[in-house]
């Protein structure tokens, strides 16, 4: 009797705990020559109720997720004229500037650097003086940390990402350089020519643009050394519906938690994010369209929150058993 009362208070101490609702995951696309930032539902696509919110200034070059807000990269609007890093809740709610940038039409693609969770930016240009390079804010303050890479002068940084080999890839007008993740010294320039942009997905797959217009523009798939593995995950012709002339532009890209890739295409009639399952390649259509005046130009996917429901040694043993 006396083990079956300690167990009913055992029982008994093990409590649930209600918690708020679950935000859905979301899509944020970031426009280029307009202050808009579109949010869609990133299953359903459907527009968020902030949706579009709208920054102080336009040109939105890069998005992160830092802890949970998201940080808005900005080219113009910041001291001098330069840019800015401005921060929003997931709510839409504009939280403030959380950076200044201290070069000239910058910065431009943004990443959060493993370990330390310092933010990294691309410098879109310095000046006549100076080359361009990628500096470092810290995360809790925003403030300017300094240049984080050396060893190389590259020229107009497009994109830069963290690879599964913890080094950092940048993307310039000459192509795809590798730089060491912790110190950011030059390993290797030039792993790819002739493309645009660089992101990889949680399998270590490394993403890019080759091509032009819609004959030949598309999103090609390699491994960190440079080797491509596939030429064409998708093309602008596929996103742009069968466009055949004028101008497709594949501005921008990034992974859900399901496995899918998300694709900006900046121009045509068919403008927006754009869903490819990657387990084949499949395009799986327009998964929300852009509204907004300019066009899209950044995309960022914001999972759905993590949730805590039960508190107590049952809950502990469950969260346990799920790592």
């Amino acid at each position: 009797m006396r083990r079956f009362i300690l167990s009913l208070v055992a029982m008994a101490a093990v409590t649930v705990v209600c918690t708020a609702p679950v935000r859905s995951a979301t899509v944020w696309m970031g426009g280029d020559n307009t202050t808009r930032v579109q949010v869609h539902d990133a299953v359903s696509g459907a527009a968020a109720p902030f949706s579009p919110l709208i920054t102080p200034t336009g040109n939105t070059q890069g998005l992160a997720l830092l802890g949970d807000t998201v940080l808005v990269a900005l080219a113009v609007g910041g001291p001098d004229g330069f840019g800015t890093i401005r921060q929003y809740d997931q709510d839409g709610n504009d939280l403030g500037t959380w950076a200044s940038y201290t070069f000239q039409a910058g910065p431009r693609g943004l990443t959060i650097q493993p370990g330390t969770g310092h933010v990294l930016a691309g410098d879109n240009f310095r000046g006549a003086a100076e080359p361009e390079q990628v500096s470092r804010f810290n995360k809790d303050t925003g403030a300017f940390m300094g240049t984080f890479t050396s060893g190389l002068a590259m020229n107009r940084v497009w994109d830069l990402d963290y690879g599964p080999d913890g080094n950092l890839y940048v993307n310039d007008n000459a192509g795809i350089h590798r730089f060491n993740g912790t110190t950011g010294a030059l390993m290797q320039s030039n792993i790819v020519t002739a493309c645009f942009g660089v992101a990889f997905d949680d399998a270590g797959f490394m993403y890019t643009v080759r091509g032009e217009g819609p004959a030949s523009e598309r999103v090609s798939r390699y491994l960190p050394n440079g080797t491509l593995v596939t030429d064409s995950v998708v093309s602008s012709f596929t996103l742009s519906n069968g466009q055949v002339g004028g101008e497709t532009f594949i501005s921008d890209w990034d992974f859900d938690d399901s496995g899918n890739m998300l694709v900006i295409l900046n121009r045509s009639q068919n403008r927006g994010v754009h869903k490819v399952r990657l387990s084949d390649d499949a395009y799986l259509g327009l998964l929300a369209a852009w509204t907004s005046t300019g066009q899209p130009y950044s995309v960022l996917f914001v999972p759905e929150p993590a949730t805590l429901g039960l508190l107590g040694l049952g809950g502990l043993m469950m969260l346990r058993r799920r790592r």
